[in-house]
């Protein structure tokens, strides 16, 4: 027997897995634990004490993503455990998550111009004003954009990154108002990252949730904007939206990215019906 924390540290000595990751992986070992009331170990991995979880997560208000998220994350950790022999395999009892499918929603141009305006107005706007403007032509992800510095940028704009999230080489381009905006906000500098953090990351969401509300927009965070990049992409080159992703395959960015009224403002509708 041994405790999921100790499972855990082994875990990530024997996988090449990111911090972000681990940190979920915890997150998942830690509200198994509260609702346990103790220490979660390995002989805890069993169908009827995770589908009891899952009814407490569900209890407690959790989204059915979270749910299904948590559920994987343990599911991860017992499949290691099975391969050092420390437990059975998940039986096929084991409760899948179902999550209702979302219509994914982005930005349009008018609200990222609205959000462009009222970064105007905030402490650091040359920070937000580029940020914006590079999030929006690159469709990176959050954390690869700020890891970028301003000699990985070439010239002409292009640079090329490794996708933290999949580890997969990527090419994207900068507008030149763009780079226009970067080097305003560096000031001339030209060492470290473009867009040094001042704070923990959730200050940043929440530095944008009042970003966004400044604007006059309802919801959204700084992840619509991967999706406008997107989805004005594939509106102007069908097929397209997924490879500015930076996707392997099509069908998570139609799934999960590529807002329809912006690919498809128009519905299309059968021919009339006379009388």
């Amino acid at each position: 027997m041994t405790t999921l924390p100790n499972l855990l540290g082994d875990f990530s000595l024997a996988h090449d897995v990111t911090a972000g990751y681990v940190s979920q992986l915890k997150n998942a070992v830690g509200l198994f634990g509260k609702y346990l009331g103790r220490v979660p170990d390995t002989d805890d991995f069993n169908a009827d004490a995770i589908n009891r979880f899952l009814d407490w997560l569900k209890a407690q208000g959790r989204k059915p993503e979270t749910v299904r998220g948590r559920r994987r994350m343990l599911v991860t950790l017992w499949r290691f455990a099975e391969s050092l022999e420390l437990c059975p395999p998940p039986p096929s009892q084991l409760r899948t998550v179902k999550v209702p499918a979302r219509v994914p929603t982005a930005f349009t141009v008018e609200q990222m111009c609205a959000l462009l305006a009222a970064a105007d107005s905030t402490e650091r706007p040359l920070w937000w004003r580029s940020l914006l403007l590079a999030s929006y032509d690159t469709a990176l992800r959050l954390g690869d954009l700020l890891s970028i510095e301003r000699p990985d940028v070439w010239p002409d704009g292009s640079l090329s990154i490794v996708q933290s999230k999949t580890g997969r080489t990527h090419r994207v381009k900068l507008r030149d108002e763009t780079l226009a905006a970067i080097d305003a906000h560096l000031e001339g500098r030209t060492a470290g990252l473009i867009w040094p953090l001042w704070a923990r990351r959730e200050a940043l969401y929440r530095a944008f949730q009042k970003l966004r509300q400044a604007a006059g927009i309802k919801s959204g965070t700084l992840r619509w904007i991967r999706r406008s990049s997107a989805s004005y992409v594939e509106a102007a080159h069908p097929g397209m939206g997924w490879r500015h992703l930076g996707h392997s395959a099509p069908g998570l960015a139609e799934k999960a990215y590529i807002d329809p009224r912006i690919v498809r403002p128009t519905p299309t509708l059968p021919p009339r019906l006379s009388g």
